[in-house]
Parts: structure tokens; sequence; C-alpha cells
């Protein structure tokens, strides 16, 4: 009698030992073909989250979100992208302050564009630059040096910029920029009244606006005064 109950316990527990391997095989069959169902939404998520950032919007390739307003974070923008970074020979090693950002006129066939000038610090005396920016779907983005770094020559520069764009498959802009940079002069010299002015150029700058990005095509630059804006 003993031996017989012992036997039907010993079956119980095979019956039981069994039964558990099948529910843990069965939960982790499920686990897997639950991961694998879930895989693809990551994958979404995070071409989601790399289509949330400017880094395809231009040849500046920055990898920060795209922000509402120009005015208000455009500088702050520009900061976290070009800061430590090397552009055009120079690293930029943080910028003094931004200018107000002149906005293209509404009414373009691809989004809207902006130049924005920064007084930037580099490894020397500060210098001024500008920078493209273009709105996207999903708000502003810094897409390009316009102006590569000059010396201010201890005073300052300001730029006149003109758009003008003509059609195309893809549209073409072309932006003029007039930069004049000014330097101090001592009592001597403004009671002879010399001129500030210690250069002047101009740079045509043409680029291709398409849904993939703004590519640019061609820069010219010469020394002196606009002549055509």
């Amino acid at each position: 009698m003993m031996k017989f109950c012992f036997s039907i316990n010993m079956l119980r527990r095979v019956f039981v030992g069994i039964g558990a391997t099948i529910i843990t095989f069965i939960f982790f069959a499920c686990s897997d073909d639950h991961l694998q169902a879930i895989q693809p939404d990551s994958e979404k998520k995070k071409n989601i989250a790399e289509s949330m950032t400017c880094i395809k919007t231009g040849p500046l390739a920055c990898n920060v979100p795209p922000i509402s307003s120009l005015i208000k974070d455009g500088c702050a923008q520009l900061r976290s992208c070009i800061e430590g970074r090397e552009i055009g020979g120079e690293t930029i090693l943080g910028i003094e302050a931004c200018d107000e950002p002149v906005v293209a006129p509404s009414g373009y066939d691809f989004g809207r564009l902006a130049v924005m000038a920064a007084d930037l610090v580099i490894d020397g005396p500060p210098s001024h630059g500008a920078f493209l920016f273009a709105h996207t779907a999903d708000g502003w983005c810094a897409i390009d040096q316009l102006l590569a770094s000059t010396w201010k020559h201890g005073g300052y520069c300001r730029v006149s910029i003109h758009f003008e764009q003509g059609g195309s498959a893809d549209v073409i802009t072309t932006i003029t920029s007039e930069r004049i940079c000014h330097t101090p002069l001592d009592q001597s010299e403004i009671a002879a009244e010399e001129s500030d002015i210690a250069t002047i150029e101009c740079t045509h700058v043409r680029y291709r606006n398409s849904a993939g990005g703004n590519e640019k095509l061609s820069e010219t630059r010469i020394d002196g005064a606009c002549e055509d804006k």
C-alpha cells in the first residue's frame, strides 16, 4: 500500500513538472513573438526621432531639434550646433551674440529661409559670421554657414541680405550678402572725417531647395560693394 501511494505521488510530480515545462516554453515562445512584434514599432520611433532633428536639412548637419521661434531660440540652437566644431578651417569656440534674423519675404515656393549674423569666439580676436536657417515641417533649422567668419577689426560688422528665387524642377534660391566691417577711430581720425569702414565684401550663394534638404550649388565672393542686390 505504501509503494502504491508513493508511485501515485511520483506520477503527480512528473505530470506537474511536465506541465510547468510546457507553460514555461509557451511563455518564452510568446515573449519572443511579442518582442518581434514590437521591434518594428521601435524602429519607427527611432526613425521619427531622427526625422525630428536638423541633421538632414542642410550642409551644416546640426544634430539638434527644430525650433518654433527663430527670434527666441535661434541663437541657442546655433550655439548648440556649432560650438566646438571646425567650420571653414576654424574651430568655433562659442558665440558672443546674435543679430536679429533677416527672414525671406513670404510667398516663396519652398518653405522660408532666414539669415542670422553672429559674433563668434574663435582662436583669436572675435569674428563675425552669418548662418542660414530654413523652416521645415517641424520648425526652424540652421542649415549652413552663409558667410565665413572674419575679424571684426576691433569694431563691428553689419550685413544686408537679399533673397531671389528662380523657377525650376527644384527651387533655386540665390542669397546676396553685403558685409561691411567698421573699425574704431581715434579723435584725430574723427576730426579728419576719415572713414571707419575697414572691409566691404559681396557674396552670392545659390541653393537648391527641395523636400530632401538644402544643397549648396555655388558661392562667389568679391571684395567691394555689391553692384546689384
